[in-house]
């Protein structure tokens, strides 16, 4: 069976205790089905993906890293069809660069996905004009390397180039603008820059809102990331409304107990510690503290930490009777 096969239901029959199903395996020139080719031709192979380069991808995105490697390596070492013109045979040579490059950072060798996305974008040079949005995503893919090295100033320069491009093709409030903007704000916050990256933090949610749904779980996680930089910039007002804000969208988008609300029950807590407000932290510890132990457990790092937190506050308490 061939990964991204369609089968249609025939029959279903019993034979004692066993189920029979019948099913025929559909062609792409079926026209109830064309449209899903159509979608999964899109979704896989419209960026010069082959069979085993789709299945490097779906591997990738389950998390099987070494498993999805081996499938591009292949995928890349196979020859390329006939009758692809040889532009066509070079732009897919820099997909696949990329695809290697994107499971290698995500195995945590980002000299190799360096070295994989320089290849890619040096092709990509060779075929598209240099403000083609195709090239700012690999700056982008670039600079996200260097900031896993720690290399903040090559990181910044690889973002900038993104964004000139991105600045030609699309409007400030892309959502591409937005992937930069919050990638340049983590590097500003790393480097403790706390005001320029709520800069960019803000960009960010400002953008996202225009595209995003009012309770879209990625909302909170912008507001979350702009309540961290308001507890650096000693502002816990202002912390504690967008942790507040992040919570309200978290209970309405998410599960709950989710480990996401854990979290932000566990840094209002936290900022409540720094007011002096111990029965407010001890509340909203224990509440992440019951989360954690139905969904990652008792022993988990996090689980622990927060279990610290509470035994801090009782024995504090406690001393003071």
């Amino acid at each position: 069976m061939m990964l991204g096969s369609i089968f249609r239901l025939v029959r279903i029959r019993y034979e004692g205790p066993l189920c029979i199903i019948q099913l025929v395996l559909c062609s792409e020139n079926d026209d109830d089905v064309k449209p899903i080719f159509e979608q999964m031709k899109a979704d896989y192979h419209g960026n010069g993906n082959t069979n085993a380069g789709v299945f490097g991808i779906v591997l990738a995105n389950m998390g099987k890293y070494d498993k999805a490697e081996s499938y591009l390596q292949r995928s890349l070492d196979e020859s390329p069809p006939n009758h692809h013109t040889e532009e066509t045979n070079a732009y897919n040579l820099s997909v696949h660069y990329v695809n290697l490059g994107n499971v290698a950072s995500k195995k945590g060798d980002f000299n190799k996905s360096l070295n994989l996305h320089h290849k890619a974008l040096e092709i990509r040079l060779q075929l598209r004009r240099s403000n083609d949005p195709s090239i700012a995503d690999i700056h982008n893919l670039i600079g996200g390397a260097y900031f896993h090295k720690g290399e903040y100033k090559r990181a910044i320069e690889s973002y900038n180039e993104a964004l000139e491009i991105y600045r030609q093709a699309y409007s400030e409030d892309h959502t591409k603008m937005a992937d930069v903007f919050s990638n340049i704000g983590v590097v500003h916050f790393k480097q403790q820059k706390y005001l320029e990256a709520l800069s960019y933090q803000q960009k960010v949610l400002d953008i996202q809102k225009k595209h995003l749904h009012a309770n879209h779980h990625l909302l909170g996680g912008y507001h979350s990331n702009i309540a961290a930089t308001y507890v650096y910039l000693h502002n816990s007002d202002l912390a504690l409304v967008h942790f507040n804000q992040a919570l309200k969208i978290y209970q309405k988008s998410l599960p709950s107990q989710h480990p996401d609300i854990a979290a932000i029950y566990n840094n209002m807590g936290g900022i409540y510690i720094d007011q002096r407000d111990l029965p407010q932290a001890l509340s909203y510890f224990e509440k992440a503290a019951a989360i954690l132990h139905q969904t990652v457990g008792p022993t988990h790092p996090s689980a622990i930490d927060v279990g610290r937190n509470i035994q801090y506050i009782r024995s504090f308490v406690h001393r003071r009777k």
